[in-house]
């Protein structure tokens, strides 16, 4: 499957809006560099020591951006920070990950190869932006790596067609939110035009129930919504990892664990998913390609 480009491959979902679409998208998605050297709390607490201890449940996926994008993920979980004394922003998850402004770029970069793609960014924690000053120059570095290919936010483009905002040449939705309570630019979407429904559950099999619960209960939101398909270990689990080798010892371990049941009861679900969140995303990746084709037979209603 050419999952590349496989948007402007399947002609089923051409006049579909994107909140009418099942894809894929990844969880903390910017986890394949970590840089333990920086952290926020809780995390900085431990000693230096115990940081690749750390490190194994702040990485969620393998693959970089540009693979994701690659592999057929269309949906990228961002928590950002600003290091005050570097003057830079980062991705996140506990511990530092790689520089947004690369982030950005492999998207923007992928956009401008795949004309056909369609992409969202969800900025929904932000970290160590403590004035307007931050936030603002938060906005303006997306609008200068992703000025290209932002979509507008000045009529609702959820309802237009996909092929009309390739079209228009609008390809990348950025939602962030807004700490500050300012009028947005332009090209940044606000939080509550999106659900994310996350099953907080700390086992797989409790999770798979919540996940089916919650696809029913969401399969008619109007609004982009996410389902996640995630595992949360509780502080309990992660703990007994470091003790007992019977128990996962990182979230990589648990999504190989959880990943074939989430596409085992993806096979038999009748529901619609507008967007499933899953971690360790991989090349070739069967929850991928299966949610791909699923277009072509599930419709939302």
């Amino acid at each position: 499957m050419n999952t590349s480009d496989w948007m402007k491959c399947n002609s089923t979902i051409q006049l579909k809006p994107i909140t009418k679409i099942g894809m894929v998208g990844s969880h903390d998605s910017g986890t394949s560099t970590i840089l333990p050297q920086y952290g926020i709390t809780p995390f900085t607490i431990f000693p230096k020591k115990h940081r690749s201890f750390m490190k194994r449940w702040s990485k969620t996926q393998q693959l970089g951006i540009r693979d994701q994008c690659i592999a057929g993920i269309r949906y990228f979980d961002f928590r950002v920070v600003y290091n005050h004394k570097l003057k830079k922003f980062y991705l996140l998850h506990g511990l530092y990950c790689q520089l947004l402004e690369t982030a950005l770029r492999d998207i923007t970069c992928f956009l401008t190869e795949h004309d056909g793609e369609v992409i969202i960014i969800d900025i929904n924690h932000l970290y160590q932006i403590n004035s307007l000053n931050n936030f603002q120059s938060l906005c303006l570095l997306i609008e200068e790596c992703c000025s290209k290919h932002l979509v507008l936010n000045d009529y609702n483009k959820f309802m237009i067609p996909l092929s009309q905002l390739v079209h228009i040449k609008q390809r990348l939705f950025v939602f962030c939110l807004n700490p500050f309570n300012q009028k947005l630019p332009l090209y940044l979407f606000p939080q509550d035009q999106i659900d994310s429904i996350w099953p907080n559950k700390n086992e797989t099999q409790k999770m798979l129930k919540r996940l089916d619960y919650n696809s029913k209960l969401y399969q008619n939101n109007q609004k982009l919504t996410i389902i996640q398909a995630v595992v949360t270990p509780s502080i309990k689990s992660i703990r007994k990892s470091y003790y007992t080798k019977k128990y996962p010892n990182s979230t990589i371990k648990i999504a190989e664990k959880t990943n074939p049941l989430v596409l085992k009861w993806l096979q038999t679900s009748s529901a619609f998913v507008n967007i499933l969140l899953i971690d360790n995303v991989k090349m070739n990746d069967e929850i991928v390609h299966f949610m791909i084709r699923r277009n072509n037979f599930i419709e939302k209603y």
